[in-house]
């Protein structure tokens, strides 16, 4: 796949930052309508401590894990040491009502950095050399996403009832108003030097996932009278929304969305990364009269 490393890194801090918001507002607005206790002001600051706080945690046990690594050698011979404190972070954080996934991601992130984020007190203590996963963790990780995303369609799938029609039809057309609503928010938030393939395909990686269909769940639970439409529209959204990305991800491979996104991305654009990075070509200078 012919992308920026760029556009990479900004769809998944999206994917990890939206946790928060997709997690916390769903909840506090649930609370409210049950006449639990509420207030804007409580919403915003729970929202902000579980970002901030989740990010300090993530950090400061990245920096642990990496000087762990340095004095305990044969961690780095063990098969599944870090994605054992990996688990044991995000349940920590979990059980302190932060967010895990925003720990696990900056975890990650100061563990594959700490040659470049390297605190004055913590010099002498850090390593020196990159920390990467062993093949054996990468195999394991890769092998847990494919579990839990298996059992995660399964779920939904099973959970969907198809016997309102109309309600299926409001996924599909909330589907389809996210993704013509994703291109100007694209537009407006990526760069301007971007690849037209890069602003495509972040048009189109809009697919909804456990996070959603999680929450989705919580109105009935909670006993709300439209719980089950909530849940039944949610998850339609989810279907359509991983359906439709799959099918225009397959396009845009093959090059035959890119004439209809260049009518919003403009025209000035390269093509792709590879083409970004050629040199601008010097205009030839034109042959002297004779």
């Amino acid at each position: 796949m012919d992308i920026q490393e760029q556009t990479s890194t900004t769809l998944v801090m999206e994917s990890a930052f939206s946790d928060v918001y997709t997690l916390a507002i769903p909840i506090s607005l649930i609370s409210l309508y049950t006449g639990a206790s509420f207030s804007l002001g409580s919403m915003f600051g729970h929202i902000f401590t579980s970002l901030v706080l989740a990010v300090v945690a993530g950090v400061g046990t990245g920096y642990l894990w990496s000087i762990l690594l340095t004095k305990v050698p044969t961690l780095l011979k063990t098969r599944f040491s870090t994605p054992a404190f990996v688990f044991i972070v995000y349940g920590l954080v979990e059980l302190l009502n932060f967010s895990g996934p925003i720990a696990v991601l900056f975890f990650s992130i100061t563990l594959g950095n700490v040659t470049l984020l390297r605190p004055r007190l913590l010099s002498s203590f850090l390593p020196t050399h990159h920390i990467e996963l062993t093949s054996v963790e990468k195999d394991f990780f890769s092998e847990m996403v494919f579990l839990l995303r298996t059992f995660f369609f399964v779920y939904v799938g099973m959970s969907i009832v198809l016997n309102n029609a109309y309600l299926i039809g409001l996924g599909a057309a909330i589907t389809v108003l996210l993704f013509l609503v994703r291109i100007p928010v694209v537009l407006a938030s990526a760069d301007t030097k971007a690849p037209l393939f890069d602003m495509s395909f972040m048009s189109i990686m809009i697919p909804k996932g456990l996070g959603a269909a999680v929450l989705a769940t919580l109105p009935a639970q909670r006993g709300l009278p439209s719980g089950s439409t909530i849940q039944t529209i949610t998850f339609a959204v989810i279907i359509f929304t991983t359906i439709f990305c799959t099918v225009l991800f397959f396009l845009l491979e093959k090059r035959k969305l890119l004439g209809f996104y260049r009518l919003f991305f403009g025209f000035h654009r390269p093509l792709d990364a590879a083409a970004a990075a050629m040199p601008p070509t010097e205009p030839t200078s034109a042959a002297g009269r004779p």
